[in-house]
């Protein structure tokens, strides 16, 4: 059998390390190509792959590799392989293994993100929201949010519960906070709503609170502080002031649009925008492309930019049957979550929704795989517990 309990912290540890700091993203390729490989060949792990019905996945996202015939799509193959070996990882895993490594990781990440802020500060890019080795300060937020997910793998099982540790949460907002993320920050926060929020009253409540709360700073902003409300509500002035919602659709599906003319064009409008050229194209290709896409990176065949919408894409690139897999894996990942009162689970999540619905993060492959790994290892851990529980009912009745 694999040694699990090794090859848990020396892949992460090795990955982060690399992604903070080695030039050459390819070399995390490599490193994942010499973790894939030997577990492969473990006879356990087929076994896995068929009883769960997993090489059907893996046969799905080859032939994408084949039709697509780029780097990318093989990127994107490597990340759901890696999803795949971590699942088994942790369905065969002791959850207690996987918490003492958790500790060690999160260290190294954190180490990590603290050198690349003073490295930042030094040369004198962090002013202009430049980080060193991460292409921009979104990317950076998204994987300070999903490296702390092992701490709170970590502190959760401790019966000394994350949400109740002296300024475990000041930390972890402080810290995506300092990647100059907005996105990032926001979505970090959501780690710490209680699981009693997340029943659907209380969803409904939090919405209506929310809708009133946005009203009223709109208000207040424009009579108190012009530039804040500029700042935060641009978009909104946009649409209301300059442009009605069929000029910009017309605009928009014709690549038109000029917003850098505009003061209230943000990155907001901008991302309206993109949302809409791109659902246009896609619903006006061919029945085929629209049901089964057509092809990694396919955005290509229409612009120069990426759709900022990880959903969109994979609209784009896997079509509608991909794209609904993909949210029936999320909302079956979301219910085991809360099912199993996993606040660990319900996080990713929640990451993952709000971080894929405003950035591109399946194509930086380094911040897609370190998703999909721990992905995998949240829910092969969750399946454990399921199959543990039901197996313990069984012998009872």
């Amino acid at each position: 059998m694999i040694a699990k309990y090794n090859v848990l912290p020396a892949f992460f540890i090795v990955k982060i390390i690399l992604d903070f700091f080695s030039p050459f993203r390819e070399l995390n390729i490599v490193l994942q190509l010499c973790f894939i490989l030997p577990i492969l060949l473990d006879r356990h792990f087929l076994n896995f792959i068929v009883k769960r019905k997993l090489n059907f996945v893996l046969l799905y996202f080859f032939f994408y590799v084949v039709i697509s015939k780029n780097i990318q799509s093989v990127k994107i193959f490597i990340a759901v392989l890696l999803y795949c070996i971590f699942l088994f990882i942790g369905y065969k895993s002791i959850f207690n293994t996987i918490i003492k490594r958790s500790k060690l990781i999160w260290r190294v990440g954190l180490i990590c993100f603290s050198v690349s802020l003073l490295i930042s500060l030094f040369k004198g890019s962090y002013a202009r929201r430049e980080f060193y080795n991460f292409e921009h300060v979104n990317l950076l937020g998204t994987y300070f949010v999903f490296i702390s997910l092992f701490y709170l793998i970590y502190y959760q099982d401790r019966k000394k519960n994350a949400y109740s540790i002296k300024f475990s949460s000041l930390n972890l907002a402080v810290g995506s906070y300092l990647t100059l993320s907005t996105g990032a920050f926001v979505t970090q926060i959501t780690a710490f709503i209680p699981l009693k929020y997340y029943k659907l009253k209380n969803v409904l409540l939090l919405l209506i609170i929310l809708i009133i709360a946005f009203v009223s700073f709109y208000y207040i902003t424009n009579s108190v502080s012009p530039d804040l409300h500029q700042k935060i509500f641009g978009s909104i002035n946009y649409f209301r002031k300059e442009i009605s919602l069929k000029e910009f659709y017309q605009e928009s599906i014709h690549q038109s649009l000029v917003l850098n003319e505009s003061e209230n064009s943000g990155s907001f409008t901008w991302r309206i925008f993109s949302y809409t050229f791109y659902l246009y194209k896609i619903f006006n290709q061919d029945f085929v492309n629209i049901v089964f896409g057509s092809g990694v990176e396919s955005f290509l065949q229409y612009a120069d930019f990426a759709p900022h919408n990880d959903f969109i894409a994979i609209l784009l690139d896997f079509g509608l049957l991909g794209l609904f897999c993909f949210l029936s894996f999320l909302y079956k990942f979301f219910k085991m979550g809360i099912q199993s009162s996993s606040r660990v689970a319900i996080a990713f999540i929640v990451f993952v929704v709000l971080r894929l619905l405003f950035e591109n993060v399946i194509y930086s492959s380094y911040v897609f795989s370190l998703i999909t790994s721990l992905g995998g290892l949240l829910y092969g851990s969750l399946l454990r517990n399921t199959n543990t529980n039901r197996h313990e009912n069984t012998l009872c009745v």
